[in-house]
């Protein structure tokens, strides 16, 4: 039995075999085109079946190709993260037991090194596709806030509900046009950003310098590959929809008017972020996922969705409130981790959440994220940075603890310095006295990134910002900071 992706890959081949299913720039793959470099890559990989193979390939057509072919090779695809360390992909491939690594010129400064085996894709052979019926699994890497990836394992059961589910709840149809400006190691991006289309016919448009120069905060790059593009889908975490907001604000521009869903993943999106996102045409939906569950557990159904929330479950998939942690029951939870315990469909996710009475999700936070301040009062740091971000002056805000259990707010701003102190004390003045910063701290706007307190997907990594700011040269427990010694960092 083939996957739901494969089965409509070979029937949309047959229907429309003209129609772009895959394009970057000016290379394009017809639907016919994709079927026959899927089959032949197919047969190719039939040597590996039952062996554990690493893909670590930035040209993004011939990622796509390897992706979609594992699906019925009877290998288990591991997805190398490009943006992960070498020690983080040393890790990976040892972990997951990878024989090898599928790679181009272009990944091999991360993986060649790594003495794992170079694993070429040959010219179509003689074997049919309908001769490798064996499904293969796959194997997803989350850095996590620790830094050391687990290996999350998937197969068509979790595969095949993720896109039955999505395809309900963003009503994907032959006509949707996908931008893809994630990296296609991130699972939310194989399975929203290139199963879906293809089980719906749809296109997908890869713009990987796009995605690049968004991910530094520049917008300008996405926004001409949006426009020539003219989508109607995207995913983009927080942090890009930022850069894009700011650019089109700055431009006075509109978004493609063809766009009819921007998923938000990843991180928390904030309403006055969303808010202004509408107001530059961009109309975003906010969702709720993680690894385990196969990426996507809850979407709003329309992009004014219930006010607070991730939307309603995906359809097979149940989410329950149990002792106020967020819990998933479904088809699409996990096997388990590499090395770990079966899951029997049933995921504690850790994450702190209730359900309204329409039965949309509301997420409060990550219960080990929660700050406990030095009055012994629980606060969420997402619930501060929520009411500050809006303040105009700063290009971005994180919360954390002192070590003396005082709440202290970094702010980024272009200069470094403390410009809009009196906006942000203003906004925070709406929040109880135990949850308003006690001290603020002024860096230069990039610093948090360039001190890789991000994950590949845009999630800020707590416990290092923690760490990162105890560590920082500069008077414990001060009120303001504008040292140049943090601000050069």
């Amino acid at each position: 039995m083939t996957s739901l992706v494969l089965e409509a890959l070979a029937r949309h081949a047959g229907r429309q075999p003209d129609r772009t299913a895959l394009a970057h720039g000016a290379h394009i793959l017809s639907y016919a085109a994709l079927s026959d470099r899927v089959a032949g890559a197919m047969a190719s990989m039939a040597r590996w079946a039952g062996s554990v193979v690493g893909l670590g390939v930035a040209d993004p057509i011939d990622s796509a190709v390897a992706d979609l072919a594992a699906l019925g090779a009877g290998v288990t695809l591991v997805p190398v993260p490009l943006f992960f360390s070498h020690r983080q992909v040393r890790h990976l491939l040892s972990n997951a037991g990878c024989i090898g690594v599928l790679y181009d010129a272009a990944a091999a400064p991360l993986v060649a090194n790594e003495g794992y085996p170079w694993l070429g894709l040959d010219a179509v052979s003689d074997a049919s596709a309908d001769d490798l019926s064996v499904f293969s699994k796959r194997i997803i890497y989350t850095s996590g806030t620790t830094g050391t990836p687990k290996g999350v394992i998937h197969g068509r059961r979790q595969l095949d509900h993720a896109v039955l589910g999505l395809s309900s709840a963003v009503a994907a149809t032959a006509d949707d046009r996908h931008a893809s400006l994630l990296p296609q190691s991130m699972l939310l991006e194989q399975i929203a950003g290139l199963h879906l289309p293809i089980y719906a016919g749809a296109e997908v448009h890869y713009g990987p310098a796009a995605a690049s120069a968004l991910a530094r905060g520049d917008a300008g790059p996405a926004i001409d590959f949006l426009d020539r593009c003219r989508p109607t889908t995207t995913i983009i975490v927080p942090r890009q929809l930022a850069a894009l907001v700011a650019g089109y604000s700055a431009s006075g521009a509109r978004a493609p008017s063809s766009l009819r869903l921007v998923a938000i993943g990843g991180a928390a999106l904030s309403a006055d972020l969303a808010e202004r996102a509408h107001a530059c045409g961009l109309p975003v939906r906010e969702g709720y996922g993680l690894s385990e569950c196969c990426s996507v557990v809850a979407l709003q159904r329309s992009s004014h969705g219930a006010a607070g929330s991730v939307g309603a479950a995906l359809d097979g998939t149940e989410i329950r409130i149990v002792d106020d942690e967020i819990v998933v029951f479904g088809p699409t939870v996990m096997d388990g981790y590499v090395g770990g315990r079966s899951c029997n469909g049933i995921w504690r996710t850790g994450d702190l959440g209730r359900l309204d009475a329409d039965g949309n999700l509301v997420v409060l936070g990550r219960r080990d994220e929660v700050l406990v301040t030095s009055l012994g009062r629980n606060v969420f740091p997402q619930w501060v940075e929520g009411t500050l971000d809006h303040v105009s002056g700063q290009d971005g805000l994180a919360v954390t603890l002192d070590e003396d259990g005082e709440i202290v707010c970094i702010v980024e701003t272009e200069t470094g310095g403390a410009g809009p102190l009196a906006a942000l004390q203003a906004a925070a003045d709406g929040l109880p006295a135990y949850a308003r910063p006690a001290r603020w701290f002024f860096t230069r706007t990039g610093t948090l990134a360039a001190a890789g307190l991000f994950s590949g997907n845009g999630k800020l990594l707590r416990p290092a910002l923690r760490d990162w700011y105890r560590a920082l040269p500069h008077s414990p427990f001060s009120t303001i900071e504008e040292s140049s010694d943090v601000i050069a960092l």
